[in-house]
């Protein structure tokens, strides 16, 4: 019973980090606009170098995210109605002592605990793990190839999301996956046999 009654209380948690993370004013301040849209100015150039392909976005249902790949699309023809939201792509769960506030004040203490116990530990009692995180991203990943062969990959996500997905696409060390972080709205092209993955982080 202790065991349901823990997993019912981080189900609740998660499911209101979810409500908050979509709602408007958690949205791009005017800066994350503008830096967004210059992403979208710089996606354009680079499918100019790229293959002849279609291009997919789908992004994390947290609004910042949302909005990111709305403005990136925008500059390249594409719609909102075009994109798709993904669950797995949301926010990582600091943890209820953390929800709501700024996580980037106790990134430095998170992330020498995402190496130090090899990606198994979350923050605080009850956060969400480096592996966790990578589990979910790397099942979003594999249906999109399924889905969308062929296609250019565009996904809109958030700091730790972005940091832990690329390390588990790459096959590299996820713990260390902060020692990659990606700047505000930045595009990272990835390339793999299966096809292209351009990840970008947006305006926390």
């Amino acid at each position: 019973m202790q065991a349901k009654t823990c997993l019912a209380c981080h189900l609740g948690r998660l499911r209101r980090l979810s409500e908050h993370g979509v709602k408007p004013e958690y949205g791009l301040s005017a800066k994350g606009v503008e830096e967004a849209k210059q992403a979208g100015l710089e996606f354009k150039l680079l499918l100019e170098k790229l293959p002849k392909a279609p291009v997919k976005f789908i992004t994390s249902p947290f609004s910042r995210a949302v909005e990111t790949a709305t403005h990136i699309a925008h500059e390249v023809g594409i719609g909102r109605d075009q994109i798709d939201l993904d669950e797995n792509l949301r926010e990582r769960f600091f943890g209820q002592a953390l929800e709501l506030k700024p996580a980037h004040e106790n990134y430095k203490h998170i992330h020498a605990d995402d190496e130090s116990s090899k990606g198994t530990k979350g923050p605080g009692n009850d956060g969400e793990s480096v592996n966790a995180v990578a589990e979910r991203v790397m099942k979003t990943v594999k249906a999109i190839e399924e889905i969308y062969n062929g296609h250019i990959i565009v996904l809109s996500a958030h700091g730790d999301t972005c940091t832990i997905g690329q390390m588990a696409l790459r096959g590299g060390d996820i713990s260390t996956h902060f020692k990659h972080a990606l700047a505000n709205c930045e595009l990272r092209h990835m390339c793999e046999d299966h096809g292209h993955h351009a990840h970008h982080a947006e305006k926390m």
